[in-house]
């Protein structure tokens, strides 16, 4: 009885070492709400592409294209379905807005 306790003692420990030393780094999620034909969308769009370079190891970034101030924005068009569920998800009504980690915060253009 005591042989197994020490063995499963042992098997436990060994496993706790190895997946703490192969925990997952986290990854941040952050979404753009966007649209082509959006004048104050473009200095944003150009902000999130330089921070995803800069923390490429760290941040993940999607861009959801709207329906306004144009319904013709070629990427809403092509996904018109995903678009449009996630913005009524996010509760968006404005372009350019930015969720990280679903919390809604501002990108300054500068």
């Amino acid at each position: 009885m005591y042989a197994n306790s020490v063995v499963a003692i042992v098997v436990l420990s060994l496993f706790a070492v190895a997946t703490s030393s192969m925990a997952a780094q986290r990854i941040v999620l952050g979404e753009l709400f966007t649209n082509t034909s959006c004048g104050p969308c473009r200095p944003a769009n150009l902000k999130l592409d330089t921070l995803a370079i800069e923390h490429s190891a760290t941040l993940a970034l999607i861009r959801y294209h709207t329906w306004w101030p144009s319904s013709a924005d070629p990427f809403y068009q092509a996904n018109i379905i995903e678009n449009t569920a996630r913005r009524i998800a996010r509760a968006c009504r404005a372009s350019s807005k930015f969720t990280l980690m679903g919390a809604w915060g501002a990108i300054p253009a500068g």
